[in-house]
């Protein structure tokens, strides 16, 4: 078995405040600490907390599977079939977490309402991200206030504040901070007061100053959670990681009480900490407490937010001017987003929750190229107020749509469903909500099927088209607090499966690359929504086997590789690459067809990647130096047909502009955010941006510009 740590963590003897008082630590279940709720309510809004009794102290100096907490009453535990969970040498171990496997350690009888709750985590993972997690004020029903490291194996780390009740997660605050690579962190989470609820996470490296609390949140929504509630610690690894050992200490809950002498004008503010210094923060949307079912109520970003740091000019390319509109200044949905208990993070499908707060942020302080491309995504015909969508029971597409029988309308409403949803959630503006809920409705309670036969052929291309539109604009809708019903949800999610799923989940042998990668990407997405595992890892797969084939390098051998069952064989693999003179580094198996569908390939290649890497799994880093040639190859032909090295025996081609639309997204991840050189990428993005929307690639710029 690979494992990421080749050593067994070392004992810790580190002893906290009263620790080994045997009295603290037989005093768990501390009822009589809480006020009576009504006083402490009052006091909430405006009163400072001060720490004041210990709820839960537990360093974990027994050995074997913890069965009780220090007084005696029994913890609840889960860990993932062939991992361990066993107190040793002064810490809880997690032997062998395997990816995709979880624990977690609740305390349910150590309840308490005005609570800090905090531990000691080390999972070093050099190949995937490791989620912590602690919980506070949990009730029977699972409701809970929660919080969320996802340790990435760079040492980048992104913070979430959540609430979880029955109207689904609420994102509360997000923020990212960064510790060295593998090392042990502290991770705490704070829930004070009633209304509002004060909520608040910090996190940073053991051994380092501790911080002010880097998320903040103040929960006044009807959903809000005033109750006691249970503590809960625990931790997932990532699907695209290999086994780890994990291990958790110290595990501290203290309550806490209104500050002595703090009036009606006090702040509710907590104790004064001193920074970390080198702490970086992103900031998040307002805190707010509308739930993900319900029509949102925060305003966008304020100037008492930090303001990102803008990418450095010279990297990014100059958008083409568009008159501008003015963003809505109320009314800015949450940035909604939990973490599944399949291990999903939503929203998902490209765009995450943390993006579409960066976006925000840029968008309210008139930035450009967002500005300019938020303009151009309302103005669009895929934003018109007034369209009517137009489903049909059963979709029907010859070649070339010369059998057109719903092609046309299905996706067109998919992209006009996506850019509505898009909108929404970065303005608040309700009426696309409800035009994207309208339309993916109608299509829901409609159609039954997609015909695919050798005359219907382009059956499974179209309904992979139609998918990765629509479960982009319908995973926004559920995670921004659109107002979508749970019936228009369910109706959806059986559409999905119905209609979608088995036309894409095992390619088209014979296909070209555009659409295997097409169908690998629409699987991906329905696995994503549909919170299924086993079909997110199958598109997985499928990107995996058909990237290579779709993208030449040098190192495959003096021939492409061929694409796995396919009708395709090596005899005639250089026939279904249109016979180039020679092959080049980036060159695409349909290069020598045209430019347009290259770039489709390309765009549903990233986009699966872009959400592949929300959901911790790096297909970037894994295909990296062929993504990066494929796109730098093909940018090179749009900018200049011309240019010499061409490896096709027929010129340079273009048909329907699709190459026009796609390219910011792979450039945000290599460029921007890598340092990868892409020189031919960021001049054609400069060309042609902001972009527009066609077929599955939709309003780039807007979402990842930069």
């Amino acid at each position: 078995m690979v494992r990421d740590s080749e050593h067994r963590l070392r004992s810790r003897s580190r002893a906290r405040g009263g620790r080994l008082v045997p009295a603290l630590l037989a005093a768990l279940v501390l009822a009589g600490l809480l006020q009576p709720a009504g006083a402490q309510a009052q006091a909430a809004p405006s009163a400072a907390w001060t720490r004041a009794d210990p709820v839960l102290l537990d360093g974990f100096t027994g050995s074997g599977r913890p069965t009780t907490t220090p007084a005696g009453a029994p913890y609840r535990s889960w860990v993932s079939p062939g991992a361990g969970l066993a107190a040793t040498a002064g810490s809880l171990l997690v032997d062998d977490l395997p990816p995709g496997g979880s624990f977690a350690l609740s305390a349910p009888q150590a309840r308490s309402r005005d609570v800090q709750l905090g531990v000691d985590v080390t999972a070093p993972s050099p190949s995937g991200t490791f989620y912590a997690g602690l919980r506070v004020r949990t009730q029977e029903d699972g409701s809970h206030y929660g919080t969320t490291a996802a340790l990435r194996p760079d040492g980048a780390v992104r913070l979430t504040v959540d609430r979880v009740d029955g109207g689904g997660t609420t994102r509360l605050a997000t923020t990212t901070t960064r510790v060295a690579p593998g090392s042990e962190v502290r991770l705490e989470l704070r829930a004070v007061g009633a209304s509002p609820v004060l909520v608040q996470a910090r996190l940073w490296q053991v051994g380092t100053p501790r911080p002010a609390f880097q998320a903040t949140a103040r929960d006044a929504g009807e959903r809000r959670l005033t109750a006691p509630g249970a503590l809960r610690v625990g931790g997932y690894l990532s699907r695209g990681a290999r086994t780890v050992d994990a291990a958790i200490d110290d595990v501290e809950a203290w309550s806490f009480v209104p500050s002595p002498g703090a009036g009606a004008g006090a702040s509710a503010a907590t104790p004064t900490q001193t920074p970390t210094s080198g702490v970086t923060t992103a900031p998040g949307p307002t805190a707010t407490s509308a739930p993900a079912t319900s029509a949102p109520v925060t305003a966008a970003p304020t100037s008492a937010a930090p303001t990102p740091t803008a990418a450095p000019t010279s990297a990014a390319p100059t958008p083409t001017a568009v008159p501008t509109t003015a963003v809505p200044t109320t009314a800015v949905p949450v940035g909604v987003g939990n973490t599944s208990a399949a291990g999903f993070a939503h929203p998902g499908i490209v765009v995450s929750a943390d993006r579409l707060a960066e976006v925000r942020s840029q968008l309210a302080a008139g930035r450009e190229p967002w500005t300019s491309a938020l303009a151009r995504t309302r103005a669009s015909w895929q934003a018109e107020l007034d369209r009517r969508p137009a489903p049909v029971p059963v979709v029907q597409c010859g070649a070339r749509n010369t059998i057109d029988v719903g092609c046309s309308a299905e996706v067109a409403d998919a992209q006009a469903a996506y850019t509505d949803a898009l909108v929404f959630a970065l303005t608040g503006d309700q009426r696309y909500a409800d035009k994207a809920i309208e339309i993916i409705d109608a299509w829901s309670g409609t159609l039954q099927r997609h015909d695919h036969d050798p005359v219907l052929r382009n059956g499974k291309l179209q309904s992979a088209w139609a998918a990765q539109e629509l479960t982009k604009a319908a995973e926004l809708l559920r995670h921004t607090g659109s107002g979508w019903s749970p019936d228009g949800v369910a109706r959806f999610e059986d559409l999905l499966r119905r209609a979608y799923l088995p036309m894409v989940r095992d390619g088209q042998p014979g296909g070209g690359a555009n659409g295997q990668l097409s169908m690998a990407e629409a699987t991906m997405d329905i696995g994503v929504f549909l919170d299924d595992r086993a079909v997110f890892d199958e598109g997985v797969a499928d990107w995996r086997a058909q990237l290579p084939a779709a993208f030449y390098l040098t190192s495959d051998g003096p021939a492409p590789v061929v694409p796995p069952e396919t009708a395709i064989t090596p005899k005639i693999v250089g026939a279904y690459w249109r016979n180039p003179v020679r092959y080049v580094d980036g060159l695409g198996q349909e290069s020598c067809r045209d430019l347009d569908h290259t770039a489709m390939g390309l765009g549903a290649a990233v986009n699966a990647a872009e959400t592949a890497w929300i959901q911790g799994v790096d297909l970037y880093g894994e295909q990296r130096e062929r993504l990066v040639a494929a796109l730098e190859h093909n940018a090179r032909y749009l900018l200049d047909p011309g240019a010499a090295g061409w490896s096709c025996p027929d010129p340079v081609r273009l048909l329907n502009g699709e190459s026009t639309v796609t390219g910011a997204v792979a450039y945000r991840h290599y460029a921007l955010e890598g340092g990868v050189p892409m020189p031919a990428t960021a001049a054609w993005l400069a060309r042609v941006g902001p972009t527009r929307s066609k077929l599955f690639m939709s309003w780039e710029t807007l979402t990842h510009g930069g």
